[in-house]
Order: structure tokens, then C-alpha cells, then sequence
């Protein structure tokens, strides 16, 4: 029970039930999802496994089968039409990580949400220090302060990490839109799941 309470939908059975029901409605949609990348990969490796089954987690590419990006290649429908390569763009323009981070400044700012703060610009961590050893797996902080947010990212010029910014940024932008006369401990996210999804949105924008 302790895991829902953040979700505040109510009892365990109401919030199994909820969540029951969002399952139910993607189902329809998933199932042709999988089983038309089950059927181009039974066509790439055929008599390897049940074409009328579960497709097996290592052909994906991912231990857990979450991300499917290694077989882009095996099922995209079109396979004659160019994909826009975000990376030759970034360096055929001669991006900078820092212009990265303002193009993704600019797309927020174009959408009617905030700039970043003087702090955010000062005090981030864009690139991986050279003098000491740091973790780089990405986040955004809020620092407790009215303006003080940062992002940590050990950013590279290519399309995961330009994916990566605007993700994190997303983040910020969530905690500037809350901490607006709020006090500390009201500055949470709505539900624990707030956070990524606003992050994973602005990310496919």
C-alpha cells in the first residue's frame, strides 16, 4: 500500500482496477504492435523461434525487451525512405554542446514556458570534468533554492544525448512551474510518474 499512496487514487483495488483498465485500452494497439515486429523478425530469422509467440528478449536487443531500437533496421516499414539522422545534422551544422542546450532552451521558451535561470547556465554540469571522476548518468536537481536548478549530463554531439537534454530540461521546467510561491515541501510532483512523463514528452517533440 505504501507504494501507491503517492498516487492518491484511492484504495489498492481502485488503483489496480485503474490501472487494469489503461492496460486494457493499449492492449488492442500493442498486440499489432508485436505482432507485426514478431512477424518481420520471423521472416529475418526464420524455424529460431514461435512465430505464434512471445518474440524472445535478446533478438530485441535489451535484456528486459524495453527498448526495441536495435531492430529498427528488421521492421521499419519503409525501409527505402531516409531517416532524418539527428547526429549528422548536429554535426554538419557544427553544433556545439553548449548550442544544444540553448536550441533546447529555445524550443521551450518557443511553447510559452520558462528560460533558464542565470544559476542553471552557471552552476550545470554540460560536459565531464577531466579532473575527477564523476557518475554521468543523467538527472535534473531542484536545489531548494527559488532559481538554482541544474542538470548533470556528460553530453556528447549526437542525437541521444540532444534527446537526453531536452529530457532533462523538461525536468527543470517542471520544477520552475511548481516552485512558483510554493513552499519546499509542496514542490513535489504531482505523482512520481509526473516527472518522467513530462520529460519524455518534450524528448518526442
Amino acid at each position: 500500500e505504501s507504494w501507491i499512496t503517492d498516487y492518491e487514487m484511492g484504495s489498492v483495488v481502485e488503483f489496480e482496477g485503474i490501472i487494469d483498465q489503461i492496460l486494457k485500452d493499449i492492449m488492442p494497439l500493442y498486440e499489432q504492435l508485436h505482432a507485426y515486429v514478431r512477424g518481420r523478425l520471423c521472416s529475418k530469422y526464420p524455424n529460431r523461434f514461435d512465430c505464434n509467440g512471445p518474440i524472445p528478449a535478446h533478438i530485441l536487443g535489451n535484456m528486459w525487451a524495453q527498448m526495441w531500437n536495435d531492430r529498427l533496421d528488421d521492421v521499419i516499414p519503409y525501409p527505402d525512405t531516409p531517416l532524418v539522422n539527428i547526429t549528422d545534422v548536429l554535426i554538419k551544422k557544427q553544433f556545439s554542446i553548449d548550442q544544444m542546450y540553448t536550441t533546447a532552451e529555445s524550443f521551450f521558451t518557443s511553447i510559452g514556458l520558462y528560460p533558464m535561470t542565470s544559476k542553471f547556465w552557471a552552476r550545470s554540469m554540460f560536459r565531464k570534468p577531466t579532473d575527477r571522476d564523476v557518475v554521468c548518468h543523467a538527472s535534473a536537481s531542484d536545489m531548494g533554492y527559488h532559481d538554482d536548478y541544474r542538470v548533470k549530463i556528460c553530453t556528447e554531439i549526437n542525437d541521444d544525448y540532444f534527446y537526453t537534454i531536452h529530457h532533462e530540461m523538461g525536468h527543470v521546467e517542471y520544477y520552475m512551474a511548481y516552485s512558483e510561491n510554493q513552499p519546499y515541501v509542496y514542490r513535489g510532483g504531482a505523482n512520481s510518474g509526473f516527472h518522467e512523463v513530462i520529460g519524455d514528452t518534450i524528448g518526442v517533440f
